[in-house]
């Protein structure tokens, strides 16, 4: 049988069987099959981390659980995306310290594979999660902060087992406004780069390495009440804001894209880049990220 490709068309599963459980003992009847085991989350990655084998564990059937288990945490289903865990924990009034670019990864994949944000004072996803429900074939094991093995227990690449549920931290619901500004020169970003980065909440350059002097558009997304972005410093970076939205890719339509132009709106709404109900960024496209300390950058 044909288990398909990820998102970006580049990898093709070779995977001999794909198990879709819909409820605890479906997983481990999935889980006791002969040979390799794999979790599968939305095929958001680039690489065939995600592929085996044997068999891929895909969690999207499984019922979906968003339970408030103190004032600042949250137990969620590790199937459950993004966006939809957002929309749910607005309704609640509550909110999560930061989001990837897209919304429609989910939690546990996210998670096991490293999957960040932006923001100086803010850190990746998993840096959210407090404790994690691992199932594998000799049963469940659950897995605290604080616990000696916790921190690789949460970014384990899906090597452990499968993330069937995660406690997550919360806080109270927030707005943010998300702006574009086109056009920074590189001499004054990387002159200046760590008042860059803490222009705002959450900061991002495009660029395409083909314009040596200037980046394509620098986005700020901005918690409502927060300091406003340094506009003498904007105006020394020679950006001019943009009048209408943008797609990180030049060019593209920009209706997938969240709304900016300074419109303050839920947190889940602008955080990502991309919205929900939209194909995410262009659809086919290969990506890498190198981890460098910025001192050494």
């Amino acid at each position: 049988m044909s288990i398909g490709t990820n998102w970006a068309g580049n990898v093709t599963y070779g995977a001999l069987a794909i198990a879709r459980p819909r409820s605890r003992d479906e997983l481990e009847s999935a889980l006791a099959a002969p040979g390799p085991l794999r979790p599968l989350g939305s095929r958001h990655s680039f690489s065939t981390i995600a592929d085996t084998e044997g068999t891929l564990i895909d969690l999207s059937a499984m019922p979906v659980v968003i339970e408030q288990v103190s004032p600042d945490a949250v137990r969620v289903s590790g199937g459950i995306r993004y966006g939809e865990l957002g929309a749910e924990l607005q309704r609640r009034d509550l909110a999560l310290a930061n989001l990837a670019s897209l919304p429609h990864i989910s939690v546990a994949g996210a998670v096991s594979t490293g999957t960040h944000g932006s923001g100086d004072a803010i850190g990746s996803l998993a840096t959210a999660v407090r404790a994690v429900t691992l199932v594998g074939p000799e049963g469940e094991r659950v897995l605290r902060r604080g616990d000696p093995d916790f921190p690789g227990a949460v970014v384990s690449l899906g090597a452990l087992g499968v993330i069937v549920e995660l406690e997550l931290d919360v806080e109270p619901a927030y707005d943010v406004a998300q702006t574009v500004h086109e056009g920074p020169a590189w001499d004054a970003v990387l002159a200046a780069f760590d008042r860059v980065t803490a222009l705002g909440t959450s900061v991002s350059i495009f660029s395409r390495w083909t314009d040596r002097d200037r980046a394509d558009q620098l986005w700020i997304k901005n918690r409502v009440g927060e300091p406003e972005p340094d506009r003498d410093l904007l105006a020394r970076l020679g950006t001019s804001p943009a009048t209408v939205p943008r797609h990180p890719i030049l060019g593209a339509p920009a209706e997938a894209c969240t709304p900016q132009l300074g419109e303050a709106g839920p947190w889940h709404e602008r955080l990502p880049h991309f919205r929900l109900a939209f194909t995410p960024s262009a659809g086919e496209e290969l990506q890498s990220e190198y981890l460098v300390p910025r001192r050494d950058a």
